[in-house]
């Protein structure tokens, strides 16, 4: 029986490999599809990561390659926005027979396989689709010869429904942050292709957490400790005292450094027992930090566990029905206060 790795079950998905951030992608995308259709999806990721030049995490995760706290509630592939995080954990969590996910993902990361799906970069579930859509495809994915494609009196996307919206039905469209950064594209497109300047529009936001106790997420603080982890374990000598018991050790790892930086005439075979012998002593000398090592994983864990009560405290999706009145009514004072005391021709 092959063993495959487990899918993580904590931290930003932008911090993870590559080969896992597909796999776990392919498996929150495709969990239940064919071993095709898995493939599939992961040949669409690589078009949009080595096709469009955008690298792997930001093909997955958007433009800042974070999956949350990047103010982008939505990603490019919707088992990482963040109304979809407790889900996804769950699932990846209760992950079972994972290897076709992790099979496929290697494939589209070094291309063992040829892609299945001609070059595509969008793909659709065309059953759960046609539910959701009460029967329609989106006009990019619509077959000509489908009658629900003829039948549809209005086929239209997300920019387009807007700018409907905004040239046609409302006086002012209010937005929250994601769609207010994504109409700025529709005010190109207004202007362009109608030959008018676009209608105003809005962005309204708040957030709000419920009222539990407890300390938040920490992710700058794990981001440090993580690099001083791998410091410790690549460069044990930086937390050692130069005059200590390991003195010359560290001279000697120093000057093969050097002799490796400066010696172009080394053979191979030299380079290669001087790079081995750096490791050799990196493993001797993380014995004397092994204590430092200790504190940083403890110290990590213990941020960890606080990670997964935020997860749940900490998620700004709630609907308002779950706060207390008194919070949603001071809530909208406060916002309400802003408003009237914003300068004439301002924003509030």
């Amino acid at each position: 029986m092959r063993v495959t790795p487990s899918f993580p079950l904590l931290g930003e998905p932008g911090e993870w490999d590559v080969l896992t951030l597909i796999s776990a992608c392919c498996f929150l995308e495709a969990q239940g599809e064919p071993e095709e259709g898995i493939l599939g999806v992961a040949w669409v990721i690589r078009r949009r990561a080595v096709d469009w030049n955008l690298g792997w995490h930001k093909a997955i995760l958007g433009p800042e390659g974070l999956a949350y706290g990047d103010g982008h509630p939505f990603e490019p592939f919707s088992a990482f926005g963040d109304d979809y995080r407790l889900r996804a954990r769950a699932r990846l969590g209760a992950a079972e027979n994972t290897e076709p996910f992790w099979y496929a993902a290697a494939c589209a990361l070094w291309k063992l396989l040829p892609d299945p799906v001609g070059g595509a970069t969008h793909y659709l579930n065309e059953a759960v689709t046609k539910k959701i859509r009460k029967g329609t495809f989106p006009a990019w994915a619509a077959d000509p010869n489908d009658p629900t494609f003829a039948a549809a009196a209005i086929r239209p996307r997300a920019l387009t429904l807007t700018a409907y919206a905004r040239l046609a039905l409302a006086d002012l469209f209010v937005h929250g942050i994601g769609g207010g950064r994504y109409d700025r594209a529709t005010d190109a497109i207004v202007r362009v292709f109608f030959g008018i300047e676009p209608p105003a529009y809005a962005t309204v936001t708040a957030t709000h957490f419920l009222p539990f106790s407890g300390g938040g997420r920490a992710d700058e603080e794990r981001r440090r400790l993580q690099r001083l982890l791998l410091d410790l374990q690549h460069n044990p000598d930086r937390f050692l005292s130069t005059d200590g018991p390991h003195h010359e050790l560290v001279k000697e790892k120093w000057a093969l450094i050097r002799r490796l930086d400066e010696a172009s005439s080394m053979t191979r075979r030299e380079r290669r027992q001087a790079t081995q012998r750096i490791r050799e002593i990196n493993l001797i000398l993380q014995v004397a930090v092994a204590g430092q090592v200790a504190d940083v994983q403890e110290t990590m864990r213990a941020i960890d566990a606080r990670h997964r009560d935020a997860e749940v405290t900490d998620y700004r999706g709630y609907p308002f029905l779950l706060f207390p009145a008194t919070a949603v009514d001071g809530l909208v004072d406060l916002l309400a206060g802003q408003r009237v005391a914003a300068p004439r021709g301002g924003v509030a």
